[in-house]
């Protein structure tokens, strides 16, 4: 039996008259069987050509994967850094990306860099929830920040993460 890998038309026409988009959950590329007609990767085949498990298909955009990227330049800041960290509560359900967000909606563009650097589940945390700690980096390219100014931009963070993840933060 010979295998060949084929590409997946971009339009799947399974159902004659009907033209529709691959979605996400369609098959990505097919199998095709000594030269007969196309069908996706399924039990059957991994049975009859009797692979281990399903086999993995994938197709890679070569000239997308290696063209170049324009570098850009930017200018450091001749103004210090300032860092701040955050420890606060949230629950267990709450993924670093919503957290993530929240902090970037909430500051200015001061904020330069933000960094996870600690999660804790255990004791003296209640069952479904965790403890996260970020560090904040902080820098203006214009002058140098103040406290007030830091102290500003934190309050802005820390109030959106309890309005929007309902985050507690120990005193």
């Amino acid at each position: 039996v010979r295998v060949h890998l084929a590409r997946v038309d971009p339009v799947d026409r399974r159902d004659a008259g009907e033209v529709r988009p691959l979605g996400v959950h369609d098959p990505p590329a097919a199998l095709r069987l000594d030269g007969g007609a196309r069908d996706p990767v399924d039990a059957e085949h991994v049975r009859r050509l009797e692979f281990v498990s399903a086999p993995i298909l994938f197709e890679l955009d070569v000239a997308m994967a290696f063209a170049p990227t324009r570098q850009t330049f930017e200018e450091p800041s001749r103004y210090p850094q300032v860092r701040r960290d955050l420890a606060f509560i949230v629950d267990e359900a709450v993924s670093y990306s919503d957290i993530r967000e929240r902090v970037l909606s909430a500051s200015s563009s001061a904020l330069r860099e933000v960094i996870l650097f600690d999660i804790y589940r255990g004791r003296g945390i209640e069952e479904g929830r965790k403890s996260v700690a970020l560090g904040l980096i902080l820098q203006d390219k214009g002058r140098t920040l103040t406290d007030e100014d830091t102290d500003r931009l934190i309050e802005s963070v820390k109030g959106s993460l309890v309005a929007g993840l309902q985050a507690s933060f120990r005193e």
